[in-house]
This record gives C-alpha cells, sequence and structure tokens, in this order.
C-alpha cells in the first residue's frame, strides 16, 4: 500500500569546514540517492533551518526512510507530522525546494504544499506547530491572518539563543534589550521566562519570543516533560588549552634538573 509521511525536523548548524548551504545539499543529496533506489518521491523543502520532507512510496520502505531520517546527527527535533494512506502519488520524482521570503511563486507553492497535508496534518507538540507556521506563513499576510486566531504557544518548551541578533536582521529596542541576555548562552524554560515577569503582560513577551525566532535568532526545543526543573543552564566553556609559555617553562626547568645531575654531554 502507498502511503504520504510529510516529516518536519530542524538542521543544525554545520561544522566550520562547510557552509550551512553546503550541508543542506549534503542532507539532500544522501537522501536523493537512497529515496532513487527505493522508488520513494517527494519534495525536500528548507526555510531558514526548518526542513519539510514528504515522503510518497511503498509503505515499507516509508518506514525504513523515517528510521533512516531519525538517525542522522545533521537533524534534530524530528517529528512526523502526516502519515495517511494514499492511491495516486502527487510527486514523480525527489524534488529541492528553497524557499524565499520574497518570491510569490514560493508562497503559491506553499498554499498548495498545506492544502495537501491539512487534512491529516498533526501537529502534536509546541515546537512543530510554531516550525510549521513559520514555513508556511512566513511573511506572507493571508497566511498570517489564517493563523492569527491559534497563535502559537511556548508552553512547554526550552528556549536559548547563541548570539546577539544582526542589527540588519532586526532593529533591537528596548524589550528586546530585556529579554536577549536572558537567552545567550544559556537555556532557559518559558515558564520561567514568565515568573520573571520582564513584561507587564505574557502577550508582550510571545511578541518578542516570534521576532526571535522569525528571524533565526531562537533556538527552540521541547520540554521533555512538563516538571522539567525551570533552571537557567549556561553553555559549558571548553577547558582553556595550555599556553606556550607555561610549556615552556616546563621545558627549561626539565633542562636546568638533567644538567645539575650531570646529565648534559659536550
Amino acid at each position: 500500500m502507498a502511503k504520504r509521511i510529510a516529516c518536519l525536523s530542524s538542521i543544525l548548524s554545520p561544522e566550520k569546514v562547510i557552509s550551512y548551504s553546503e550541508q543542506v545539499y549534503q542532507i539532500f543529496d544522501s537522501a536523493r540517492r537512497y529515496n532513487k533506489e527505493h522508488a520513494i518521491v517527494g519534495i525536500f523543502l528548507v526555510y531558514q533551518d526548518t526542513l519539510l520532507q514528504i515522503f510518497e512510496g511503498d509503505g515499507n520502505e516509508l518506514a525504513q526512510v523515517i528510521y533512516r531520517t531519525n538517525r542522522d546527527p545533521r537533524l534534530t527535533q524530528i517529528s512526523v507530522i502526516a502519515n495517511q494512506e494514499i492511491t495516486t502519488l502527487k510527486f514523480t520524482r525527489w524534488n529541492l525546494k528553497l524557499i524565499h521570503d520574497t518570491s510569490a511563486a514560493h508562497s503559491e507553492y506553499l498554499d498548495k504544499i498545506n492544502r495537501l497535508l491539512q487534512p491529516n496534518l498533526r501537529l502534536s507538540s509546541t515546537l512543530d506547530k510554531i516550525r510549521y507556521e513559520k514555513l508556511i506563513a512566513r511573511d506572507n499576510t493571508e497566511q498570517n491572518e489564517k493563523f492569527s486566531d491559534t497563535p502559537p504557544s511556548f508552553s512547554n518548551t526550552l528556549l536559548s539563543m547563541k548570539s546577539w541578533p544582526r542589527p540588519t536582521a532586526l532593529r533591537m529596542d528596548a524589550g528586546l534589550m530585556k529579554i536577549c541576555p536572558l537567552l545567550i548562552h544559556k537555556t532557559v524554560a518559558y515558564d520561567r521566562l514568565k515568573e520573571l515577569q520582564i513584561f507587564a503582560q505574557n502577550d508582550e513577551l510571545d511578541r518578542r519570543l516570534l521576532q526571535l525566532h522569525k528571524i533565526n535568532a531562537l533556538q527552540v526545543t521541547q520540554q521533555k516533560s512538563p516538571g522539567e526543573p525551570h533552571r537557567l543552564k549556561t553553555a559549558s566553556k571548553p577547558e582553556a588549552p595550555k599556553s606556550s609559555h607555561s610549556f615552556s617553562q616546563a621545558l627549561r626547568q626539565f633542562i636546568s634538573q638533567h644538567r645539575a645531575k650531570g646529565g648534559s654531554h659536550q
């Protein structure tokens, strides 16, 4: 029986030896070669760090490809958001599409993808809802209005930031200046942020977090359990390597001791 499975994930930052675009292509090409060998077709949709893959093919083969996807170290927060039996395929091959905010054609294509998935769409976690809406809505006013009735919630999530937002990506104001220092190089539960009462209203906190998430500055992970402690976790710093100065001192001390014992020969 043929099936269609949609899988949502986040792409991890690559090692310094390759660029982000090279990593994206490597993930796609690996999937393309595997899917071609196993008669799997579909789409590989990338928007910022969010990846949506829709697979079509034999049910047993798709079970294996999902298992394979879950084991890919370059991907994280992997969720199956649609799983259905189908009688006809919507795709003819494995396609790559990189989504841009300014492309009207991309907006039309995403509308078609959304309509294809909606009847069987299951966004079971807050993170899945945030990522899917980020991908489908982007800066599309019409789509944003569709989602405005049910704004995403950050409940039961852990939040962190690697660095300050780029000035060209987001204009900093007093509100963002309050929240960013609490998240940079730290991991903090959303509920803990609410307890701090940074803003008079929680709606303002959500709005600021969505601003950061929209420009890919905010990392969101699902909390393992609602009862998980709300401690601020500072990223561990690697142990500093011994300096060459310390090594030189140790070497000179060894040579001096060796000479004092008469170990030096002309």
